[in-house]
């Protein structure tokens, strides 16, 4: 019989900090049938990594990232209108307007951004992503890292890094090749999920959006420390909750922990879901998904005064950031 490998703490560097002491146990320990990996915390900055790293696992995993590719067009649309609302819209009137959008997928929020206005580039890992993109919207989309395309792009104004961060083995590396790309007045603007949020606390161990390829999970100060250390100033953080978990009585991860419950403390919860679904303002995204791009460009404008969407708190599932150059 084998014995399972043992998580350790040797050798440990913080691929945020450099430190070398994390948590004496992990925060979350390897389970095979889910995917998910040993992560422990950084003493220093409190980053949740992966140790030690295994760039094999990028390749093998089942990304989720590379999932939604084949979700619906409105899914898409709909998530897009979301992450450009959140993210692009407050810089949308600051012209000139060059974006890079790292981690483009197939297309939609480039292709959204690029009808309201923007010079769009598009950079993503997934070839077959990137194919997509070009063919069907006839973006200038790109295939790779952006350390392959740094010393070609142009000057870039706002660069939007969508569910990237948590699966770059180096992200300090990353902002570093951002850094370098960005116009002197430059923005980076960041969304990735966010470690403390209220349903992670209340599943723990089981929650369903850890997996094998998120090998860095950042809460806010985790997340401004590394963008500090990478040459960053005026960072401000915040966050949102993805407009498909907008109505906390579907949010997987919170059904399975009341699932177990007895039916009278299952029923108080799902009140109480149901109580944040009416407050919630990305629900009528969710109740009405846009079907094409007209769609979701006339749905930017309606929802323009939902840019209040997120907060200076940090318990939804999605963290943002936003930094200049320093």
């Amino acid at each position: 019989m084998t014995v399972p490998k043992q998580p350790t703490r040797s050798n440990f560097c913080c691929v945020a900090c450099g430190h070398q002491r994390c948590s004496r146990k992990p925060v979350v320990r390897a389970d095979p049938q889910r995917g998910a990996l040993d992560l422990f915390r950084c003493v220093r900055c409190g980053l949740i990594q992966q140790h030690p790293r295994d760039p094999a696992s990028q390749l093998t995993a089942p990304c989720p990232g590379h999932q939604i590719i084949n979700e619906s067009e409105a899914s898409h649309w709909a998530r897009a209108v979301q992450q450009y609302v959140v993210h692009l819209l407050p810089w949308e009137s600051k012209p000139p307007k060059r974006l890079l959008n790292l981690g483009c997928g197939v297309g939609h929020l480039a292709a959204l951004a690029r009808r309201r206005g923007w010079r769009v580039i598009g950079i993503d890992n997934s070839p077959e992503a990137v194919s997509r993109a070009v063919v069907n919207f006839d973006l200038d989309a790109r295939a790779g890292n952006l350390a392959r395309y740094r010393s070609t792009l142009p000057p870039i104004d706002v660069a939007f890094l969508g569910d990237v961060i948590e699966y770059d083995l180096n992200p300090a590396a990353l902002l570093e090749d951002v850094r370098a790309i960005l116009a002197s007045d430059g923005v980076v603007c960041i969304d990735t999920p966010n470690w403390p949020n209220r349903w992670r606390k209340l599943a723990r161990a089981r929650r369903l959006g850890l997996n094998a390829c998120h090998v860095n999970l950042f809460d806010a100060g985790s997340l401004g420390s590394l963008l500090g250390r990478s040459g960053f100033s005026d960072i401000q953080t915040g966050s949102y909750s993805h407009y498909g978990n907008g109505a906390p009585s579907v949010q997987s991860d919170a059904r399975v922990s009341v699932q177990p419950s007895p039916e009278p403390t299952t029923w108080r919860s799902n009140r109480l879901f149901n109580w944040f679904k009416r407050r919630n303002p990305w629900t009528t995204l969710k109740s009405n998904l846009p079907a094409t791009l007209d769609d979701a460009r006339r749905r930017v404008s309606e929802m323009a005064c939902h840019r209040v969407a997120y907060t200076s708190k940090h318990t939804a599932d999605n963290l943002i950031a936003t930094a200049r150059l320093r």
